[in-house]
């Protein structure tokens, strides 16, 4: 098994967004993930979930979409499709409890919820790819981590920064002309702001997705388990 190193995380990061860049299809699938999640976000009550439901689809479809280009077979987006809706309940499963186990871990001080996350991290491509139960998902993604952490890490620790520069930015923003300026704010430079905003998360989105299938991917074979069916 590789070692896990900083270069060997940004190799995956950078195999990752050459194939979201190439793939225009996939990137359209995540801006359309999030742009209907911004809209859905005025409505009341239900937009959480409407939310979650999107984000599962968007990273499943690349999953699939990683995993076919990287045993050099095509499939349309429509076929994606179908095979992720067969197993959507089973998936949406798998985020919420990546979601609450994560969440638990950061409430006892941070680190633990940082590796319980992390070993965690393959346990939704490993769902999309082996049609398997939740609780056989999770399972699959804490041994197949085993000694890859770091890589992991070093993957959503990159790809984290811009989001973490766009924060700082709105929140020196907010500060500097108060809410009340940002309103007031001409209204095609609002519109333009959350439309970059918008762009750039399904970028970090999209290749997050590709880079922990390819992670995925990298490991099973490693250990002779063929998944290309």
């Amino acid at each position: 098994m590789s070692q896990a190193t900083p270069a060997r995380s940004l190799e995956t990061l950078t195999a990752a967004f050459e194939s979201v860049r190439t793939n225009p299809v996939l990137l359209g699938v995540f801006v359309g993930v999030w742009g209907l999640t911004f809209i859905g976000g005025f409505t009341p009550y239900w937009h959480s979930v409407f939310g979650y439901v999107l984000v599962v689809l968007g990273g499943a479809v690349a999953v699939v979409v990683a995993d076919a280009e990287r045993h050099r077979r095509s499939v349309s987006l429509l076929e994606a499709s179908r095979r992720v809706l067969s197993n959507i309940l089973t998936l949406l499963g798998v985020l919420l409890a990546w979601t609450v186990s994560t969440g638990l871990g950061l409430l006892l001080f941070v680190v633990p919820g940082i590796y319980v996350g992390t070993r965690l991290g393959l346990a939704f491509p490993a769902c999309v790819l082996e049609n398997s139960s939740v609780i056989a998902s999770l399972r699959r993604s804490w041994q197949l981590t085993s000694g890859r952490v770091g890589t992991l890490l070093g993957i959503v620790s990159l790809l984290a920064l811009p989001l973490v520069a766009i924060a700082v930015m709105a929140f020196v923003g907010l500060v500097t002309i108060g809410v009340e300026g940002i309103i007031n704010f001409p209204l095609p430079w609002n519109v333009l702001g959350v439309l970059l905003s918008i762009g750039l998360v399904a970028i970090v989105t999209a290749t997050v997705s590709v880079a922990l299938t390819r992670v995925y991917l990298e490991t099973t074979e490693h250990l002779g388990v063929d998944m290309s069916n």
